[in-house]
């Protein structure tokens, strides 16, 4: 809800960083580093490739239709896994049918889980020598911004009650956000499973009795 009296976010010091370079775009001062995925490569060491192990169609999600999509891989002669480290779902350095037998019986007969990395993305820990050819779902944006101390009239913020962080593949003049997060009243934050591309992200704030600030400046980074 928007009224009179709303705390100020408009836009001071968006800052994006990326290891190369730092832009100050204009007073809410948001700081992004992008930390991409590792590229997946075929011939790297398994061990520095994020993924999440399950995501056997590499949909973002682990869920029956990784059983289904990894049983097809299994016996179509040629087909290939998009990345083999997430198909070994009960890491134990193969591919086979005991893998989908252990997604199924997480899902339907309350088993285990798959080891980590599960349900996030991450490294494998025990590192082996399957191939990840690609695996797009782990990218990951860090963003801090400084909290606003006045409302819209001038007059002092004394009941901040937290943010929203707002989440797009296109900017907003084109579309609206994608999703949305209420992170609190935390002033720093770590997107994590975005699909490689641009991602383009705005804040707002609101107070305790509901009211919220228009969108801060509009920050984009490219996410590995």
């Amino acid at each position: 809800m928007r009224g009179s009296r709303f705390p100020r976010c408009d836009a001071a010091a968006l800052v994006v960083v990326t290891t190369i370079a730092a832009l100050t775009i204009a007073t809410l001062a948001i700081a992004a580093l992008v930390a991409a995925a590792a590229p997946a490569n075929a011939d790297d060491p398994s061990g520095s490739i994020r993924f999440r192990r399950g995501d056997v169609n590499a949909d973002g999600s682990t869920d029956v239709a990784d059983v289904a999509f990894l049983l097809d891989r299994l016996f179509r002669v040629g087909e290939v896994l998009p990345c083999r480290l997430a198909a070994d779902i009960n890491d134990d350095g193969r591919i086979d049918l005991s893998d989908g037998i252990s997604l199924l019986s997480y899902h339907f007969r309350a088993g285990p889980p798959p080891p980590a990395p599960f349900p996030g993305c991450g490294p494998d820990p025990t590192p082996d020598e399957l191939p990840c050819a690609r695996y797009s779902r782990c990218g990951r944006l860090a963003l801090a911004w400084d909290a606003p101390a006045t409302n819209e009239d001038g007059s002092v913020l004394d009941d901040l009650a937290g943010f929203v962080l707002h989440i797009g593949t296109v900017p907003r003049s084109e579309a609206p956000y994608r999703s949305s997060i209420d992170v609190g009243l935390t002033t720093s934050f770590t997107l994590t499973g975005l699909d490689a591309g641009r991602v383009f992200v705005a804040v707002t704030a609101y107070d305790e009795s509901g009211n919220e600030s228009d969108f801060s400046e509009e920050v984009s980074a490219i996410v590995e």
